[in-house]
């Protein structure tokens, strides 16, 4: 049981450490043109209050065009660095921005070991967990300072919950994929097949229901 427990502490640990690394690298890597050029100038667009500004044409390098989630947080950034009078492209500011990539590389340890344990066992779950936590890739695109980590835990979070019989679950995880980035759409056609395999047409019916709502846009357009 303490050799079980040690294992699981494993994956938490690289995730902190990469979560680590990757805020103390906050303001020393990230690429000028989507993080200074677009996000940081969507940002000041927001004036901190309204994420439907991010859309103005003229506000950035070009239109914005990603669904809700990103608008409010970039607008919830704008709103501390106002508040706190940091530097537009400083440590505080960069290190918010990319917080939820950063995090999302930590809730996949959880979501692989509770959500794949039961399905696939305790093994299979912590090495899934570990490579999660571990991966180059998420890490470079978080230092980036882009979306993707946080899309990608969200699509593994639909899936996992399709395999462990939640469908409405599976709905809403997906809905938020859509509001983060519409590249979401390419596991839509997956998702529901695994749906239909799972629990037919009432479970694929139930997580349907809640996908809409999730991918409004904070305009009424």
């Amino acid at each position: 049981m303490a050799r079980a427990a040690s294992h699981e502490r494993t994956p938490y640990a690289i995730a902190a450490f990469v979560l680590g690394l990757g805020l103390l690298s906050a303001s020393l890597a990230y690429h000028q043109y989507d993080v200074v050029d677009c996000f940081l100038a969507w940002s000041r667009a927001s004036g901190g209050t309204s994420p439907a500004a991010v859309y103005t044409p003229g506000a950035g390098a070009d239109d914005c065009d990603y669904p809700p989630l990103v608008p409010y947080w970039l607008t919830a950034v704008e709103a501390v660095r106002r508040a706190t009078g940091a530097p537009e492209v400083g440590f505080l500011t960069l290190a918010l921005l990319k917080l939820p990539n950063l995090l999302a590389a930590v809730a996949g340890v959880p979501l692989c070991l509770r959500g794949l344990r039961d399905v696939f066992g305790a093994g299979p779950a912590r090495r899934a967990a570990v490579l999660f936590a571990s991966s180059p890739a998420f890490f470079v695109n978080g230092v980036w300072g882009q979306f993707d980590v946080l899309l990608a835990v969200l699509v593994l979070a639909a899936f996992v919950a399709v395999i462990n019989d939640r469908p409405i679950a599976a709905g809403a995880a997906i809905g938020l994929a859509l509001a983060t980035k519409l590249l979401a759409v390419v596991a839509l056609p997956l998702l529901v097949v695994a749906l239909l395999q799972r629990g037919g047409l009432r479970d694929a019916a139930r997580a349907a229901t809640i996908v809409p709502p999730s991918a409004r846009s904070p305009t009424s357009r």
